[in-house]
């Protein structure tokens, strides 16, 4: 006969729960401020092509515009996930549609969208590569351009005496041999404990055998804090673990700290 097991957890409720599934919860993209401006940007409508020309002097123009960027507006940094070839918005060449070409900033968001429109580019299309057969043909055009220079190797230092080399060692920095989590903070160190012994009651299985670690921090205009952590953890594994034990459990600012 089939068993189901049901959780020591399955009467818990989210905190936010509510407000998550019935959509009147509130996140970054809900922020608003007083004197906030709203953002539109121009995409790219190419695949692969050369930017011949970039006119922003339209967008600029219209009333309600507070600012026009380009990659000529912004420190020309790039990065990527392997290969760092890109930057914030395109630079002399698109490789992709929908790559972003420029932003725009305006007081309203239909003045934001009009001048996102009126920014004039001219493109020469270049040759795409729709699959990986294709790519790997010779003379395939290079979706980032040309592949970065190998690293070259850096000449080994001539070895040093061994009475120099004794001399000259040492000790490599010690990892941390203790990990704590880091739950929460409090405006008294009373309160900091009553949360512990709170969240003990609920999750008596996964706190039972770690301590509260309460830790006064000055925040300067904010005033004086206490960070309730638990610990300490023998290695950052578990730390991880618990972590992830509480979070599931509906404690999404629990943070890992080597103490």
């Amino acid at each position: 006969m089939a068993t189901v097991e049901v959780s020591a957890y399955a009467d818990f409720i989210r905190p936010d729960g509510k407000e998550k599934v019935t959509g009147a919860g509130r996140y970054t993209a809900d922020l608003t401020l007083t004197g906030m401006a709203h953002a539109a940007f121009r995409y790219s409508d190419h695949a692969h092509a050369k930017i011949r020309r970039l006119d922003t002097e339209r967008a600029r123009r219209l009333p309600g515009v507070v600012a026009v960027i380009t990659q000529d507006d912004v420190p020309d940094v790039r990065f990527g996930g392997f290969v760092q070839d890109r930057t914030l918005f395109a630079k002399d060449v698109v490789r992709f549609e929908g790559e972003i070409v420029a932003a725009v900033a305006a007081l309203t968001p239909e003045a934001a969208r009009e001048a996102a429109r009126r920014i004039e580019v001219e493109y020469e299309p270049l040759p795409i590569v729709n699959d990986f057969e294709a790519a790997t043909e010779p003379g395939a055009p290079l979706v980032g351009g040309e592949a970065p220079p190998a690293p070259t190797a850096k000449p080994k230092p001539a070895a040093k005496p061994a009475a120099q080399q004794t001399a000259a060692a040492t000790p490599a920095a010690a990892a941390p041999s203790k990990y704590v989590v880091q739950v929460g903070s409090k405006k008294n160190q009373t309160d900091a404990l009553a949360s512990f012994a709170d969240m003990q009651q609920k999750y008596p299985s996964l706190l039972a055998n770690y301590r509260p670690i309460v830790q006064k921090a000055d925040l300067g205009a904010k005033g004086t804090w206490y960070r309730l952590r638990i610990g300490p953890i023998a290695d950052k594994t578990a730390a991880n673990k618990l972590c992830g034990q509480l979070k599931s459990q509906g404690l999404p600012d629990c943070l890992v700290m080597a103490q």
